[in-house]
This record gives structure tokens, C-alpha cells and sequence, in this order.
């Protein structure tokens, strides 16, 4: 169950484009990292991947926050770009949060989140490793709609009409 809630819950997140529903949907991804956990009666590693996910999501969401209130409360990242230049703290901060949610190494959620995959391979079990290929795939797409909110919103050029920035 945990394995299915990370890939579905990263796929639709993939196709999101208000910045406040991606990182909702990245959340329920976690989620099923955790449950992952927990099924393989790795209980310490579900706390730990839990406190590691409070940190870096209140980040996220403190910065989406910031980005929404600079450009006049519009959540649809697609139409945001360029602002790295005018937010540089906040792409600062949402780029390091961004790390760790993807597991990038030497970060927090690389640790919690490569353990719960350890833990899942090392089983021995068909069921596990299926499981394991499966939230290596949700993994996946977690990467790749934090890459897209992270371009779409600080990387490329002004997409939508121009807004004085606060």
C-alpha cells in the first residue's frame, strides 16, 4: 500500500501546476514512505523519516508561501520564472528543502529515505523487493516535479505578466 501511495501520489504531483497542491501531493508521497516503513516493522525509520519530512516540508510550504504573496497570490508556478533574482533567500531555502525531499545525498532525507529503500531491498522477499522497485519509482518522479517547480518558478524566464515584486 505504501509503495502504490508513493507512485501514484508522485505521478500526480508531476502534473500539478499549483506550487501549494505539488507539495500537498509530495506530502502524501511521503506518506507512503512511511508506511513503507512501517510494514517492514522499521519503526524508527518511519519517525525518522517523519521529523526529517516536518523540517524540509515546513520549508517548502514557508517558501511557497513567500513566492505566492511576492507575485500577487497566484499559485500556478507555470506563470511565475524568473524569480531567483527577486527572491533569492527564499530560492535559497526552497532549494536546500528541495534536496533533501529528492535525497540528495549528504542531506536529511537522503538518510531516512535511502534506509527505508535499504531496508525493503535487504528483506529477501519477492514482495519486498517489488516494493522496493516501486518507491525507487516514485522516488523518481519526486524529482522530477521538484526540478519542475524549482525551474518553472526561480530559473526561467517571467512567464506571465509582469508584477512588481515585494
Amino acid at each position: 500500500i505504501g509503495a502504490i501511495t508513493t507512485v501514484f501520489s508522485s505521478l500526480i504531483g508531476l502534473f500539478q501546476q499549483d506550487i501549494k497542491k505539488v507539495i500537498a501531493y509530495s506530502t502524501m508521497s511521503q506518506l507512503g514512505m512511511m508506511v513503507i516503513a512501517i510494514g517492514l516493522s522499521s519503526y524508527n525509520l518511519a519517525l525518522f523519516h517523519l521529523v526529517n519530512h516536518a523540517f524540509y516540508k515546513g520549508l517548502l510550504f514557508l517558501g511557497a508561501g513567500a513566492v505566492i504573496h511576492a507575485v500577487s497570490d497566484n499559485q500556478d508556478f507555470r506563470k511565475y520564472g524568473g524569480l531567483k533574482s527577486f527572491l533569492p533567500l527564499t530560492y535559497s531555502v526552497m532549494l536546500i528543502a528541495s534536496l533533501s525531499l529528492v535525497a540528495f545525498p549528504f542531506m536529511t532525507g537522503f538518510y531516512s529515505k535511502d534506509f527505508i529503500l535499504e531496508s525493503a531491498y535487504g528483506q529477501f522477499y519477492f514482495s519486498s523487493t517489488v516494493v522496493y522497485f516501486i518507491s525507487t519509482i516514485g522516488a523518481m518522479f519526486t524529482t522530477l516535479y521538484s526540478v519542475k517547480v524549482l525551474y518553472l518558478t526561480f530559473l526561467t524566464n517571467p512567464n506571465g505578466p509582469i508584477v512588481s515584486y515585494k
